[in-house]
């Protein structure tokens, strides 16, 4: 790194310079205030552009699209390195300027995908920053989003300091003969105060990060044509006022022999690769660059033009570079005139005032729009993610309640731009001395190019983890500042240099410039080599070893699942307590009283609501808006941790928050992928739209049965594009397209179920089934008929012309009735898969289950704080809802395939009624109702666990929906018919809803009196039992005053009534402390689970999971267990109840013993039974597991 020591010989060289120029030329020397005044005058019409510009948005709003403005932004890449250094690189180094221009082109023309993911994550995520988005991305841990801040800071303060360097040499250079010191004006200082004033007005005016800085970016783009209209002038005069026209001036350059002879180089080579790879990643990583590609991006598709323009003007800069050079080089031959100084200096020795106060101006705008974006980039990062995050963890600024912060977040921002520069001021000052300006450049693009594995790998890879981020960034930033940090702060102070020639303490292979012992590089390369090289390394490496969290899955997944395709559903949250009001106030804090209003109201008129009513609840989606406002004030996880604690209380620590919200959505995208799961595997064609008539859901069969191209199946389209689609291409049989498309949109609008078929021009028959979904929306099946519309017309067809053609047909209807006989096989087939399915699903969806319910149960809820008992008890409430939910859908599948035996005997009406009514008079009394029975004592014949079944969906659907009064179950004797009846007094069904209720989903209502929300299967299923049953049931209600259900059951013979069972032993008293317990399962989730909920109550329990752990068990001549919990399938085709009958014959005794499995097929209970086993179904109730248990042990 070519940075010399400070002090008076800087500024002797500097003086000596300057004297060269004009006695080279006879240059006309312009006065320090002339020069001052030219300045001020510019930064005013910068004042002035970006006032405009803010104005205009305020005023007519922000514009659409703004591709040109958007592409110029991005030239805030070309600082006074371009501008000055690349002209010096060139005369020094030859070909070497060009890797800072080839290296951002590459990656617009050929990258411009990865940049099309980061920018549409980052709006999905309304990202403010680099630190935010690497912090985001893996699990929003704060301490990432800390860390990258820090080294962004640190590395780009030379790069700062840069720019003022290049304003100074700017300044004085004009002045020629004035530069010994005689002019009182500190350039680089006082252009530093007015950059920072500038900064502190238009970078920190929205509190919103990511909002667009309209008026910044008018006027960067402004500066940037300024320097290209600079540049292109002084080259232009280089290439025809020097020389005799772009031939001529390129001859001479290419003759120049660090043009002509370095390219042959290996080691010069190797430094080319390597300063195009630090370009091509500082085009992303460096702060202001992701602020203004990113950040400031309005519209996705203002990339597309930024692809062309911006690498046009990257060439049309290089091209002037070498002949400049090469004049320069020509023109103060024998002089010591810096190389970098040549885009100014040239015209002042032409004495040409006009074309170097243009020079000057080009040059100085270069350095202030990248001083400009940098310092508002870097403030808003130290802001959001470490001065906010520590404010709002301390007791001071984040537990007080109403505290209004956002004088405090614009303050934070305006120190840290002041904080910012004068830091930079201090590095030029003490530090940069007369290195050339791309040697200093390239050691900040070296600093952020750190950030590139955690960058890219987190938008192209799922497997990155936090550990391996925080790892790679300390190890990358640690080996960066010692091998090129460190080596120039050592020459700009010339002290302790023997460091860089021996090593620390003598030990040569610490060299930072040959760290272990390689060499043969030049400095760059060599630092950029190690740091990026072991960054990487220790990125994959971790992460492969770590294994991730569910918040760093959750976010993995969002992150890249957001990147490709259309946006997923959004995720919901828990039902929350706060109120519209509370989430007002706590906006108000970061946001202020006006800008609140003025956001609120705009969601409001967005989502079609009226004003928002303060002491209402705030529902999720309103939530997910206040943590999306927030984030653009304070980032991602900042805005999260914020959000989290009003929404949950303070109460809880903000992590156990974030962990629950996190867990929530698990949950919830496990749910999505099972549904996505479910409809995949469906044979026909399903399409689900919501209460706007908008696609939310369908399966990869709707697509094919209508040939829709790709693309145009999306989430959030109105279902009317593709309806006006079929009926474009004549898939809807009417003259009039639009009368056509209305009449089926206004049917669906109506919520009417229908049912009907269509012939698809291609001879295709579909059968359209329609139904409405509670609360708005519409599913809509597709099914192919058409080979059974073949069939159905050849049979026709047939009937009609029998009497003529009956010889000539019989060959014909009876190949029609193989073809028929084979279609039934195929559909037995079909019916036979089914069954399988829904055995294979029920077994393996109800394992989770199990597992989770036993895990919730063994906790000892007297252990916890109040708060948490009270969160364990909903989370064991949804998984006993989640459990409701797939035994019905389990319950209609089998009743529907016809897997569900009835097995029909004569009993006691009463065995059935006496224990339902001890179930439900506890859930009557808890409802302030009461429940009387009646006339129960006959005898019938039916089947005991179907017929409970009906009744106590009669039941429970009675108890939901009755407010006050009282419930009845009673019987009614009708000759040899037995009608039981349950009668309420509640709301009323009207009559023609009554046949609707027997429907599957169908609710009169979303919640009951008690504001819970029933699943709509109860009496579907009850319908369904019945009917197999032969079983009639009857429905009479009185809206407003009550209902009655009844079942007509058949009066059984008292001779023919099996033998009591026996006396159920008293329960009460558990006998299962210190009782020994073997458990056999082969998942080791419920494995873990039962033995958890064993020891919870004080049994002592083995666990094992096959046949052979079993019998090694045995073996060992442990003591005899007390009970077994056998599975009913084990690994490799293995049946528990042979392996407990097994054991039972190696011990010589036979022990009681539970059958607990997930297979509800007969068979299964029949198997236990001959066995003398109890049989219990997963997902076990741990109640019942525990009443069987001391039961078998009584």
């Amino acid at each position: 790194m070519a940075v010399v020591p400070r002090g008076r010989p800087i500024r002797a060289a500097r003086h000596r310079a300057l004297r060269s120029v004009s006695t080279g030329g006879g240059a006309q020397v312009l006065t320090s205030w002339t020069l001052f005044a030219f300045s001020t005058g510019y930064v005013a019409i910068l004042f002035a552009v970006a006032y405009a510009g803010d104005r205009r948005a305020r005023i007519l709003g922000p514009p659409a699209r703004k591709p040109w403005v958007y592409s110029l932004a991005l030239c805030v890449y070309c600082t006074s390195w371009t501008f000055y250094g690349a002209v010096g690189r060139a005369a020094s180094s030859g070909w070497d300027f060009l890797p800072i221009y080839l290296g951002p082109v590459l990656v617009f023309v050929f990258g411009a995908p990865l940049l099309q993911r980061i920018i549409r994550i980052s709006k999905r995520h309304n990202i403010t920053s680099i630190a935010d988005f690497i912090g985001a991305r893996y699990g929003r841990h704060q301490a990432i989003a800390m860390l990258v801040t820090a080294i962004a800071v640190v590395g780009v303060l030379p790069y700062i300091a840069l720019q003022l360097k290049a304003v100074s040499f700017g300044f004085d250079l004009p002045m020629g003969a004035s530069a010994d010191g005689s002019h009182l004006v500190d350039s680089a200082l006082t252009i530093a105060m007015m950059l920072a004033a500038f900064a502190i007005l238009f970078g920190t005016r929205d509190l919103v990060s990511t909002e667009n800085h309209h008026g910044m970016v008018l006027a960067i783009a402004f500066e940037s044509l300024v320097k290209l209209a600079a540049f292109l002038a002084v080259g232009l005069y280089a290439m025809y006022g020097l020389r005799n026209g772009i031939a001529d001036a390129y001859g001479h350059a290419l003759a120049l022999p660090q043009v002509a002879s370095r390219t042959s180089e290996p080691l010069w080579r190797m430094g080319f690769v390597s300063q195009t790879l630090l370009a091509a990643i500082a085009i992303i990583c460096l702060p202001r660059q992701f602020h203004v590609a990113v950040v400031e991006n309005t519209v996705l598709s203002d990339l597309r033009t930024s692809r062309w323009v911006f690498p046009a003007y990257l060439a049309i800069i290089s091209v002037f570079v070498l002949p400049i050079a090469a004049s320069g080089l020509e023109r103060f031959a024998g002089l010591s005139v810096p190389a970098d100084t040549f885009v100014l200096a040239l015209p002042l020795a032409g004495n040409h005032a006009v074309l170097a106060l243009g020079a000057y101006l080009g040059g100085f705008s270069a350095a202030t729009g990248m001083v400009i974006v940098e310092t508002i980039a870097l403030s808003t990062m130290i802001c959001n993610e470490i001065v906010m995050p520590l404010l709002l963890r301390s007791n001071r600024f984040g537990r007080l309640p109403g505290q209004d912060l956002s004088g405090l977040i614009k303050m934070v921002r305006r120190v840290a731009i002041v904080v910012i520069i004068a830091l930079a001021y201090g590095y030029f000052r003490l530090f940069t001395g007369p290195g050339t300006l791309a040697q200093i450049g390239l050691l900040s693009f070296a600093a952020v190019a750190q950030f590139a594995p955690s960058l890219v790998g987190g938008v192209v890879w799922r497997g990155g983890r936090y550990h391996g981020v925080v790892t790679s960034l300390v190890v990358g930033f640690v080996v960066w500042a010692y091998t090129l940090l460190m080596p120039a702060l050592l020459l700009a102070n010339g002290s302790h240099l023997e460091i860089l020639r021996d090593g620390p303490f003598g030990i040569d292979w610490l060299r930072p410039e040959a760290l272990f012992g390689v060499s043969g590089m030049d400095p760059l390369t060599h630092g950029v080599l190690w740091s990026l090289s072991l960054n990487l390394a220790f990125y994959v490496g971790v992460s492969l070893l770590r294994s991730p969290g569910l918040r760093e899955r959750l976010q993995a997944a969002k992150f890249l699942d957001d990147a490709v395709g259309p946006e997923a559903p959004k995720r919901s949250l828990p039902r929350i307590s706060a109120t519209i009001g509370d989430l007002h106030e706590l906006v108000e804090r970061f946001l202020g009283a006006e800008r609140t209003t003025v956001s609120f109201a705009e969601y409001a008129s967005r989502v079609g609501r009226g004003a928002l009513d303060r002491g209402d609840h705030a529902d999720p989606e309103f939530a997910r808006f206040v943590e999306h406002l927030l984030a653009g004030v304070l980032g991602t996880s900042s805005a999260r941790l914020v959000l989290a604690t009003t929404l949950r209380g303070r109460d809880m620590q903000p992590e156990d928050v974030v962990r629950l919200l996190d867990e929530t959505s698990h949950a919830i995208q496990f749910n999505r992928e099972l549904l996505r799961a479910a409809l995949e595997n469906l044979s026909q064609g399903v399409s689900v739209v919501d209460a706007d008539l908008c696609l939310v859901a369908w399966n990869q069969r709707y697509q094919q049965l209508f040939e829709y191209p790709d693309g145009m199946v999306a989430v959030g389209r109105p279902i009317e594009d593709l309806i006006r689609y079929n009926a474009k291409r004549g898939w809807v049989v009417s003259a009039d397209v639009d009368a056509a498309v209305a009449r089926r949109l206004a049917h669906m609008r109506a919520g009417k179920a229908h049912s009907h078929e269509r012939e698809l021009p291609d001879g295709k028959v579909l059968e359209i089934l329609g139904n409405p979904m509670p609360g708005g929306g519409f599913v809509t099946s597709y099914s192919d008929v058409t080979a059974y519309k073949r069939a159905q017309r050849a049979l026709q067809e047939a009937n009609e012309t029998l009497e003529d053609r009956v010889v000539q047909r019989t060959g014909e209807l009876t190949a029609l009735n193989c073809e028929l006989a084979e279609a039934k096989i195929s559909a037995d087939k079909a019916n036979e898969a089914k069954t399988r399915f829904l055995a294979t699903a029920s077994h393996d969806l109800v394992q989770p289950m199990t597992a989770a319910r036993l895990f919730i149960s063994s906790v000892d809820r007297s252990q916890l704080l109040p708060s948490s008992a009270a969160l364990v008890g909903q989370a064991e409430a949804a998984l006993v809802a989640a459990e409701n939910l797939l035994g019905g859908l389990l319950d209609i599948s089998r009743l529907d395939a016809g897997a569900q035996e009835a097995r029909l005997e004569h009993f006691p009406l009463a065995q059935v009624v006496k224990p339902l009514a001890a179930e439900f008079t506890v859930i009557a009394r808890d409802r302030g109702l009461q429940l009387r029975t009646a006339n129960y004592e006959h005898v019938v014949y039916s089947d005991p666990q179907l017929l409970r079944r009906v009744l106590q969906n009669f039941l429970s659907n009675s108890m939901r929906y009755t407010r006050r009064g009282s419930v009845l179950l009673g019987c009614r004797r009708r000759g040899d018919a037995l009608y039981i009846e349950v009668w309420d007094s509640g709301r009323g069904i009207p009559e023609e809803k009554q046949r609707e209720i027997f429907e599957e989903f169908r609710r009169l209502d979303d919640y009951d009196d008690g504001q819970e929300r029933g699943l709509g299967l109860g009496l579907a299923i009850a319908d369904r039992i019945a009917k197999m049953l032969g079983h009639p049931l009857l429905v009479r209600s009185w809206p407003g005053r009550g209902s009655v259900f009844a079942i007509c059951v058949p009066i059984g013979d008292q001779a023919a009534v099996s033998l009591p069972r026996p006396a159920v032993h008293d329960l009460a008293e558990s006998r299962l402390a210190g009782r020994r317990v073997l458990c056999i399962e082969n998942e080791p989730a419920v494995l873990a689970g039962i033995e958890a909920l064993l020891l919870s109550w004080g049994c002592h329990t083995v666990a094992v999971r096959d046949r052979e752990a079993a019998m090694n068990w045995v073996r060992k001549g442990e003591a005899v267990p007390d009970v077994m919990l056998v599975d009913y399938h084990l690994d490799r085709g293995d049946s528990g109840l042979d392996l407990a009958e097994e054991m039972q014959g190696l011990w010589g005794s036979r022990l009681p013993s539970i059958v607990i499995t997930a297979d509800h097929t007969q068979s299964a209970q029949t198997a236990a039974s001959a066995r003398g086993c109890q049989i219990l179904r997963k997902p076990v109730k741990p109640a019942a597991l525990r009443a069987v248990m001391n039961s078998v042990l009584a």
